[in-house]
């Protein structure tokens, strides 16, 4: 929510006539953060990079096969995470505006590099 300038406003339930996605109550958290999770560019294109690299994609043909097959490594929803972190392979060209999105955007947890 950095960089936005927002009021919040409490209206009871029978005066809020128009509700959004987040003022519904939800019988599973799951839903809700399903609805809120932004998901960034680079992940497709880094999905991409890691079947056109031979060791990566052959890493990832043996985590489908095995999850427990290379240790740290793990393949979730599509993404391929090293100690819970996104792997990013190291010929990827983008790298420098992964690192922007992730420091200097409003969505961002850093107002700058």
């Amino acid at each position: 929510m950095l960089g936005y300038g927002y009021d919040i406003i409490y209206k009871k339930g029978c005066d809020n006539v128009v509700v959004d996605a987040l003022s519904c109550q939800f019988e599973d958290e799951r839903t809700l953060i399903a609805i809120s999770l932004p998901i960034p560019d680079w992940i497709e294109e880094s999905s991409k990079e890691w079947f056109s690299q031979p060791s990566l994609s052959q890493l990832i043909n043996n985590l489908r096969a095995n999850p427990n097959s290379s240790i740290g490594y793990s393949w979730k929803d599509g993404i391929l995470h090293y100690k819970d972190r996104v792997v990013i392979s190291p010929t990827y060209a983008f790298k420098t505006h992964i690192l922007a999105e992730l420091h200097s955007s409003p969505t961002a947890g850093h107002a700058s590099f």
